[in-house]
This record gives C-alpha cells, structure tokens and sequence, in this order.
C-alpha cells in the first residue's frame, strides 16, 4: 500500500524506485491516520465525502460552482485542481458504485463523469502497484488498462457536456502516459491550450508525459518550455513551470538513479522551488533530505506541501516517518 500512496501522489510524474527508507510500524500508519483527519480541515470541497454522504446534488454543484469560476477568472485554476486532487487520492473502491449511482441520477451534468474519470485514474495505479513496469505482472498491467479505460470514457464524455472543460483534458493525458500514446497526448495538450492558453495544470501533466521516465526526454521537456515562455512571463500563477526540467534533473539523479546521488541532487530541488512554491517541488526535495537525515528541513518541506495538497496520504506518511525519525 506504501508504495501504491507514493505512485497517487507523484500520478504527475511516474512512480518509480524511491530508494528512501520506508515507513514499516503500524503505529506509523495510525499516525498517518491522524493526520490526514487533521488536515481535513483545510480541504473546502471534498466530493468524496459528499458521496459517502449521498449528498449527489452538492458533490455536483461544487464541481460546477468550481469550473464556472474558472471560466470566468482562470486565475482559479488551482481552486478546480484542488478539488480534483482530494479524488485522486481517494481510491477507496467502496466508492465505485456512489460514482455509478451519481451519474445515473444526473446524466446530464459533466461533474460526474469528470470526478468519476479521476477516480478511475487513481484506480488503475492502485491497480498497477508500486513496482517499475518491467517488474509489474500482465494481471497487473491488464487491470490498470482496464481502469484507465473507463477513466478515458468518462472524461471524454464530460467534455462532450462540457466542451470548454479544460482540466478534463489535463486528466485525459493521464489516461495515455502509461502506454505512451503521444497522438492522444499531443492531441490532449493541443486542444486545452487551444480552450485556455493560461493553463498551468495542463502544461504539468504534459510535462510529466513527456519526462525521460515516460515517454520523452530532459530535450522534450526544455523545448515545451522554451515554447511556454510567453504564457509563464505573462501569467504570475505560471512562473513555478520554469522549474520544471531543472527538477527533473534532480529526479534522475535519485529516484531513476541505479546508485542515487542525493547530495548532488539536492541543489536541483533546491533551484526549482527557486521558481515558486510547488508542492510537487517540496516533496521531491522533502524525499531527498529524508535520504540524507536530515528531518528538519524534510519537515518543514513536507508541512509545505500538505498546506497545497492536504489530501495526500503518501505526504502525511512521509512527515509521520520523518518526525519519528527526529525523535528517536
């Protein structure tokens, strides 16, 4: 399951050999419990819970209130991202029939299918399991297809409700990384910035798509830059892009490394966050100081990011495991 957090919380980048030490007491996974319930507080709009509630007609109307902002100020991309993120990491497959239950009651309305395309995402890496891919078995790989499938159809279907649903198409490109599909990608990153040239989200999903551990190379990724450039200089919320490739160069020196080179690495992760407080940046670096013993500075990055992205089981175990390690 360890493993399975860490694949949902980089979903934006790949899941990989980590080499950092894993959390292994089970009075680990009930501190991470607990934090995750006290960070609660902090997630304005969680449709997992309005479903658990069957609550189908607010879980709805947020997801709608959210994209309706965004079209009109899409500054608040990141208000639409955030809610999107809480079903990511909320695989629970107790919820697949209340995802069902919701799009037969509003056939109608994107929400569902849209929140139901994320949720099966996260369904096929939990599918998939932590291992690398030439380590993951056909029964494995066949069932994370299967998911991603489902996952594709739902939010092509949103979008046929919703043609200017940007983020679906973000999501969609997800739903191609895995069997490299760059006719989809491309197509998935051509028509969003086509809709919202602006969109942040969408360049960082692209960006993981085409990463050296997918589907592209460190090349790739700086010319995408390169091209972005007018976008990010003209757009505040964009600025944290440009560090992108330098963040990846860090990732390949660790987590893609057969003997990682943390100390080298760290100033990687050190320069993207240069660029602007992303959390995806803070967790690289937060794993890499884990590495290194050095918990303080872990903490302070992982408390970082979990004020971003509250619903991350894989950042509340780290900070769990890294405050026990200060302890001790």
């Amino acid at each position: 399951m360890r493993r399975v957090l860490l694949c949902l919380m980089v979903v934006v980048s790949g899941c990989a050999s980590v080499g950092v030490e894993q959390p292994k007491s089970d009075d680990l996974e009930a501190a991470t419990k607990a934090s995750i319930q006290s960070a609660s507080a902090q997630i304005p709009v969680s449709i997992p819970k309005s479903l658990e509630s069957r609550d189908y007609k607010g879980a709805d109307r947020q997801l709608a209130t959210l994209q309706e902002r965004y079209e009109l100020d899409h500054s608040t991309e990141h208000d639409l991202v955030t809610a999107l993120w809480v079903v990511l990491d909320t695989p629970d497959n107790n919820l697949d029939e209340l995802y069902a239950e919701w799009m037969r009651r509003m056939p109608n309305s994107f929400a569902p299918y849209l929140a139901a395309g994320v949720y099966h995402i996260a369904r096929g890496y939990q599918a998939r399991g932590g291992a690398r891919y030439a380590k993951t078995s056909p029964d494995k790989i066949r069932a994370m297809s299967a998911e991603l499938e489902k996952a594709k159809q739902y939010l092509e279907r949103s979008r046929q409700l919703r043609p200017q649903l940007v983020i679906s198409y973000a999501w969609s490109i997800e739903t191609a990384k895995p069997g490299c599909d760059r006719r989809e990608i491309e197509h998935d990153r051509d028509a969003a910035l086509g809709i919202a040239p602006d969109t942040w989200f969408v360049r960082a999903l692209y960006f993981s798509a085409i990463a050296p551990r997918w589907c592209g190379s460190l090349a790739e990724m700086q010319r995408f830059l390169d091209q972005s450039m007018p976008s990010i200089e003209s757009n505040p919320n964009m600025k944290f892009l440009k560090g992108r490739v330098i963040f990846e160069q860090g990732e390949e020196l660790t987590i893609m490394a057969e003997s990682p080179k943390y100390q080298e690495a760290l100033p990687y992760y050190t320069e993207a966050l240069s660029y602007g407080d992303y959390e995806y940046y803070r967790e690289g670096r937060a794993r890499t100081l884990i590495a290194l013993g050095r918990y303080d500075e872990a903490i302070a990055d992982l408390e970082a990011a979990i004020r971003e992205r509250p619903s991350s089981p894989y950042l509340h175990e780290r900070l769990v495991y890294a405050r026990s390690k200060r302890t001790r």
